[in-house]
């Protein structure tokens, strides 16, 4: 997700409301514990961290979110969200190869937070993390990963339809093809790796999966061994 940049004390002032010290916005809440959570990693992440983040005290966190794991849930659906609005728009662009330009560069544009620090992808970092213990998160990731894929082979689809990829290329596949190319990019922007060559990344996979000629997907053969 792309991050607000606002400081401790401004996310603290939108949180709470004048006199009523339990009163605040939980969109902004959720936010801030997003921002945490992409940071440090669900296991990570304390409750005095969130406390502090979110601008708010142990009870009234508990009272309106209920427990660490209700909130991280709860963050996770509302990057989830964001993102799928943000990569839809980007789907949209009139040819293949510029969807997928754009679809690439709003990831990474999400991967780094406003301050500099690289943060990455809430659920390829964060939430596969906790996939083997959590089985909720497990569930929640998958669905979400899953409604990325079909929003890429809608346009993969489209693409075909519009003679930009071959009739014989299957949209499932591709799009997952597609998709891996942003775990990617999310795990390689986490360890480190410039923007510079993130973006080199991007445009290789463009180059290659924009024009692709040959028939990928389940069951096809190639034509060579």
């Amino acid at each position: 997700m792309t991050h607000s940049g606002k400081n401790k004390e401004q996310i603290s002032t939108k949180i709470r409301a004048r006199g009523r010290p339990r009163a605040f916005d939980p969109a902004v809440a959720v936010d801030a514990a997003q921002s945490a959570f992409l940071r440090k990693g669900y296991a990570a992440t304390t409750l005095d961290d969130l406390s502090e983040a979110m601008g708010i005290n142990r009870p009234s966190l508990y009272g309106a979110f209920g427990s660490k794991e209700d909130l991280y849930v709860r963050a996770l659906q509302a990057y989830a969200d964001r993102m799928a609005t943000l990569f839809a728009a980007a789907l949209r662009e009139a040819t293949f190869s510029k969807a997928l330009k754009k679809l690439y560069a709003t990831a990474l544009d999400a991967y780094v937070a406003d301050d500099g620090a690289v943060v990455g992808c809430m659920v390829a970092i964060t939430a596969v993390a906790e996939a083997v213990e959590e089985d909720g998160i497990r569930a929640q990731a998958k669905a979400i990963m899953d409604n990325i894929d079909q929003l890429v082979a809608q346009r993969v689809s489209r693409a075909i339809a519009e003679g930009e990829l071959s009739g014989e290329v299957k949209p499932r596949a591709f799009s997952r093809l597609v998709v891996g190319m942003l775990h990617s990019l999310a795990v390689r922007a986490r360890a480190g790796t410039s923007r510079k060559v993130l973006d080199e990344m991007a445009d290789d996979a463009v180059r290659l999966l924009a024009h692709s000629k040959a028939p990928l997907g389940p069951g096809v053969r190639n034509a060579r061994p």
